[in-house]
């Protein structure tokens, strides 16, 4: 199996997607959870003038991360941490055929795999302002995968001490290879959501 989907092909195509981060500080320490869910389901055209019926794809990928970090610069304006951490996947895909000529009683195919990597990784935040600021994240990890690599640019705005709001582009790439099974996607595109500080 080969999957990789632009943002446009996930957005014409989602079914389901969400996206979440906490994270906790001390000091220069800080612990990290991420978590990212996203469906995509697609129907293909009748095959040969119908004689397959009709096709559809799901794609579910669950994607958990945690990680910790160290505030390697503190300073203001300009901080950066370095991280270490795990980065857990789950992947399901099921292929159904409807009834047809050729098929009478449809057909089903599911699969499912999962994989855990280690990553390390580097992140900086630059303030503009006191209310806005923008952020560069990367990372790369192996165990599970052959590769697997994570680039976050973004912007954040301070409404006020506690809502924040963020817009930025987010992409990951991995490659996994087993006996049975070929996984080497990218999972790339825009975000939009509001973060609360405690």
């Amino acid at each position: 199996m080969k999957f990789d989907a632009s943002f446009s092909d996930v957005w014409r195509n989602l079914d389901v997607g969400a996206m979440g981060t906490v994270e906790a500080r001390k000091g220069r320490w800080g612990i990290l959870f991420d978590a990212i869910y996203v469906k995509v389901g697609e129907d293909s055209k009748p095959l040969l003038e119908g004689d397959l019926g009709k096709a559809r794809l799901h794609v579910s990928q669950t994607i958990l991360q945690l990680a910790g970090a160290y505030r390697i610069v503190d300073d203001r304006v300009f901080p950066i941490d370095v991280l270490a951490g795990v980065r857990y996947t789950y992947l399901d895909s099921d292929l159904s055929f409807t009834r047809s000529p050729l098929l009478p009683n449809g057909a089903d195919r599911s699969n499912n795999v999962d994989w855990t990597d280690g990553f390390v990784g580097i992140r900086g935040r630059y303030y503009l302002t006191d209310k806005w600021s923008v952020l560069g994240y990367a990372d790369a990890g192996t165990g599970g995968t052959k590769y697997s690599w994570q680039l976050i640019a973004g912007t954040d705005y301070q409404f006020n001490k506690s809502v924040v709001g963020k817009f930025g582009y987010r992409i990951l790439s991995m490659k996994y290879e087993s006996d049975k099974f070929l996984y080497q996607g990218k999972t790339a595109g825009l975000y939009l959501g509001v973060g609360i500080k405690f």
